[in-house]
């Protein structure tokens, strides 16, 4: 009898432990979540502020006329090789609407841009006459792989009646 309860009081313990084991990395992980989607909201937000910046910059030397290219810019907040969720949601805390993973039929099969994510803050600014538009787009390596973004490009693009 006395070993029953000895086999019992070790079993007690061991699972115990084992729960408390199991518990504790589960806590670290939620943490680094916070903290990683912490961070990813700054990182949009400082994406958003350099895009004015470069915005207002463009606009004060008249550069902008159908388009100008701000890669430059948008690749120090999501550089090539980055995930597309992380760069997805980096977009989305600076402003972006990003649209679905879905192939452009209106593409070639061959076309760079065929898979490529697109993500857009459409009215940045109105004028009477014209918009001005902040557009991205994350290609993905290949395919239907949307899980590390190959290469970016953005652009701010004037449109007018």
């Amino acid at each position: 009898m006395d070993i029953k309860k000895v086999a019992l009081a070790i079993f007690v313990i061991i699972s115990t432990i084992g729960i408390a084991f199991s518990a504790w990395p589960q806590g670290n992980s939620n943490r680094r979540q916070r903290e990683n989607m912490s961070d990813i909201e700054a990182r949009g937000k400082q994406l958003r502020i350099a895009i004015d910046l470069a915005y207002k910059k463009l606009s004060d030397e008249h550069a902008i006329m159908f388009g100008v290219s701000i890669t430059d810019t948008v690749v120090k907040y999501i550089p090539d090789g980055s995930s597309f969720d992380e760069a997805e949601a980096i977009l989305r805390a600076a402003g972006f609407k990003v649209y679905p993973h879905q192939p452009n039929p209106n593409l070639p099969e061959r076309d760079p841009n065929k898979y490529a994510v697109f993500a857009t803050i459409d009215q940045y600014v109105s004028t009477l006459a014209c918009k001005i538009s902040v557009n991205v787009v994350l290609r993905p390596r290949r395919a239907d792989d949307y899980s590390v973004v190959q290469k970016i490009a953005a652009t701010i693009q004037r449109a007018c009646l």
